[in-house]
């Protein structure tokens, strides 16, 4: 019987964690780790984890007040910028029976946020469970465990905490766009046990590797998510295409230029450094600095990846931890990006995207590392292989830029609709006739 519970829990931390165990791949994995000293990664880890007690110990002291007298309400979560940006929309419709949550305390300005010293502490109690965890597991997720330890301890008391967090707060629905991280899936899992009614609004593109949805009720944007997340069918009480409430003020900036002037370039964490600087080097000779503009996605704004770079100099630079992405296409003609959702909202507004097959780039997920979201199967994005490629592409763009938006309409379900431009308005409503 106890290892039957022993197991149990395991097996719930990893699910907790889903992107961790089950999304970043093994080569990912083995090669990050042959990279470390795994006993100074660990007591690195540690000290990180303290330090974590210790801010969030005086984030606590400054903003949990503002959690009082918000009971009984809809639950807007984020737990990043790009979250934030998919779900206020919708809140916006009904923020007078609503309050914004995030547990990123970038976000304290614009959310409450829960108070995440409580997880932090409570989470240290089950060290000795984390303990029996590494000893059972296999290698491939030893290493897991010791590359993303912080992260995974945080995850079970953040589970201890949750539930009577969600008693005090007595949320009367949830509104959530991120179930990879055991932010979301535990919060998810204890509030639909305790009957209160989430809702999934989808932030980005989907892949084949992400979880089955847990929530009761999915808010997808277009065909291609439907597909992949019901592939053998689907509640169309429970389930609704609403399009992107984050696209919905951005209706009129749909791009009508027909050359190309301006390009942009938004590397992600996959993408190798270099490559990035010699692209943009090699951009900087073909076309004025003032029309070059680089966004480095949140994670390597975070990171400090491109900091100190003087290629930088002189071109545009968009901080992605401020600027929405759509604030960000609105400025350019062409996108050249990596495997990223961003690729999919230029296309909604017209802009041409470039998708870059980079041989040197990193494949982390469990997914094709060619066209993870089928944004070339599909016709959406145009594919170079080379920084030539890419070139050549860019030039045929200088002479005549093709109208990409329709392109969009598998993942966008009213793209070119009459109702092009009030996903915000169909998702608050859905939610609201189901609370």
């Amino acid at each position: 019987m106890g290892g039957f519970c022993i197991i149990n829990y395991f097996k719930k931390i990893k699910d907790d964690n889903y992107l961790i165990f089950f999304i970043i791949n093994d080569e990912f994995i083995i090669k990050t780790f042959s990279e470390i000293n795994p006993l100074f990664h660990v007591i690195k880890r540690i000290i990180r984890y303290q330090a974590k007690v210790l801010f969030h110990f005086f984030q606590f002291i400054i903003h949990f007040p503002r959690n009082f007298n918000k009971q009984n309400k809809i639950i807007f979560y984020s737990i990043s910028k790009n979250n934030y940006d998919s779900i206020y929309p919708i809140y916006e419709q009904v923020k007078e029976k609503s309050y914004l949550l995030s547990s990123d305390y970038r976000l304290s300005g614009k959310s409450n946020t829960i108070p995440m010293f409580l997880p932090l502490v409570a989470s240290l109690i089950f060290i000795p469970f984390l303990l029996v965890f590494f000893f059972y597991s296999d290698k491939i997720n030893k290493q897991r465990i010791i590359l993303y330890l912080d992260e995974i301890l945080l995850s079970t008391g953040f589970r201890l905490f949750t539930k009577p967090y969600l008693k005090w707060i007595r949320p009367v629905g949830i509104v959530i766009s991120h179930d990879q991280s055991f932010y979301g899936r535990v919060l998810i899992k204890i509030a639909e046990t305790n009957g209160i009614p989430c809702f999934f609004v989808q932030h980005s593109a989907v892949t084949e590797a992400f979880p089955s949805l847990i929530t009761s009720y999915a808010l997808l944007e277009g065909k291609d998510s439907l597909d992949k997340y019901f592939p053998n069918g689907y509640n169309t009480d429970k389930v609704f295409l609403i399009g992107s409430p984050k696209f919905d003020k951005y209706k009129l900036d749909v791009n009508k230029n027909i050359k190309m002037k301006s390009v942009g370039i938004c590397s992600t964490s996959s993408m190798e450094k270099n490559q990035v600087i010699k692209l943009v080097m090699e951009l900087k000779n073909q076309i004025s600095n003032d029309n070059i503009f680089f966004r480095p996605h949140p994670g390597e704004m975070i990171s400090k990846k491109y900091n100190y770079q003087s290629v930088f100099d002189g071109i545009q630079f968009s901080n992605s931890l401020i600027e929405n992405s759509f604030n960000y296409c609105k400025n350019i003609d062409v996108i050249i990006a990596g495997n990223s959702s961003i690729l999919l909202e230029a296309a909604m507004l017209n802009v041409y995207p470039i998708l870059w097959r980079d041989s040197n780039s990193i494949t982390k997920y469990n997914d094709d590392p060619s066209d993870k979201y089928g944004f070339i199967k599909n016709g959406l994005a145009v594919p170079c292989d080379s920084i030539s490629e890419i070139i050549d592409c860019l030039e045929k763009v200088k002479i005549k830029k093709p109208d990409v938006r329709t392109n969009a309409s598998l993942y966008i379900k009213n793209i070119n609709t009459d109702w092009d431009g009030q996903s915000a308005d169909y998702a608050a409503t859905i939610i609201k006739n189901n609370i």
